[in-house]
């Protein structure tokens, strides 16, 4: 909570001219390849996403399967929301982004498979 908010603090007050090229090397990093007129808010989407996938698996750890379940529905709803918003000025970064999520995804599904244990073909590889 402290990392968004004092982000927040620091762009209020020192964001009022995006285009200077001290603003830009400053914190340029925050806000550069985002479409900032309509998507301004997607960082804390991806916070959000982060911090909700952390809380799950830590909390989760006694019943592993079922927090690797509700982990995959997180994604899946965050991939399906990342199609709609289109959160980025150019589509290199939405790939990127959208690249990351299916490794997310596929890379739990692999770990619930191999949870699993049933001895089925993928345990004997």
């Amino acid at each position: 909570i402290g990392i968004p908010w004092g982000l927040h603090i620091l762009l209020r007050y020192e964001g009022k001219n995006w285009t200077t090229h001290q603003m830009r090397f400053r914190v340029g990093f925050l806000y550069k390849g985002h479409d900032l007129s309509d998507r301004w808010w997607w960082e804390a989407v991806t916070f959000a996403r982060k911090a909700v996938i952390t809380c799950i698996v830590v909390l989760c750890s006694d019943v592993t399967r079922m927090g690797s379940y509700v982990v995959v529905w997180v994604l899946e709803a965050c991939f399906i929301l990342h199609f709609y918003a289109s959160p980025y000025a150019n589509e290199r970064m939405h790939r990127i982004e959208w690249w990351g999520l299916l490794a997310a995804i596929a890379t739990y599904n692999i770990g619930i498979l191999y949870q699993d244990g049933s001895g089925g073909w993928w345990m004997r590889i």
